[in-house]
């Protein structure tokens, strides 16, 4: 089973809304931040604010994942009810930069040793090509095996990088719809469907298509 990674302060507790966090339910109470803060990661920062389905399966009291989720401000809401992390949203922004100057070095270094020498400059050009080839090969097998866990409709198997294209392309909370209607119509039909992510785009362009048909209606101006 693959694992992915995400960044964890060794000075979390020392924060003044975590004190306050623990003052009031101990360490269960910051085991359960951690674990919000896990399912958001998986769930591309956004999490419906099921305190009775968190606390179910978590194991712990209801009235203990409310307080969490609402009484220190450790998260944000969003429009939709959502809850989301904007410390989430800074760290992954951090990732992706570190990420960037990395290649930017890369190529600096690259270039420079262009400059010496051809021939140390085409060997290595074949190495660093072959390595970005299978670099991109392994995350694409990786990303398109992964899949996303939806935890009101786990029968939508949608990958990362599916979901990470319907969310570019319609916004979070769109998508979230199409894959709560998928999710219903699954579970209400017994429909098994090929492709979820392809269902999907059938479903958009439909919409698109019924949109557009509808007649427009000008309403007439009458002399008084």
């Amino acid at each position: 089973m693959n694992s992915f990674y995400f960044p964890h302060d060794y000075s979390t507790r020392m924060d003044a809304k975590i004190k306050r966090l623990l003052q009031k339910h101990g360490m269960e109470g910051y085991g359960i931040y951690w674990s919000i803060v896990e399912e958001l990661y998986i769930n591309a920062n956004a999490l419906h604010s099921d305190s009775d389905g968190i606390a179910y399966d978590l194991r712990c009291d209801v009235k203990v994942v409310e307080s969490v989720l609402y009484d220190f401000d450790l998260f944000d809401t969003l429009c939709d009810g959502s809850i989301y992390s904007p410390g989430i949203d800074k760290r992954i922004s951090e990732i992706k930069e570190k990420s960037k100057k990395a290649r930017e070095s890369a190529l600096y270094r690259w270039h420079n040793k262009v400059e010496k020498s051809d021939d140390d400059a085409n060997a290595m050009r074949t190495q660093c090509d072959g390595n970005a080839i299978k670099e991109k090969k392994r995350k694409e097998i990786k990303e398109n095996k992964e899949y996303v866990v939806f935890d009101e409709f786990p029968k939508v198997k949608l990958t990362l990088t599916e979901y990470d294209k319907l969310c570019k392309e319609l916004g979070t909370v769109r998508a979230k719809d199409m894959v709560e209607r998928l999710g219903l119509y699954i579970g209400s039909k017994g429909d098994k469907y090929k492709n979820h992510y392809m269902t999907i785009k059938n479903w958009i362009r439909m919409d698109k298509d019924k949109n557009a048909q509808q007649p427009t209606f000008t309403p007439k101006l009458q002399r008084i």
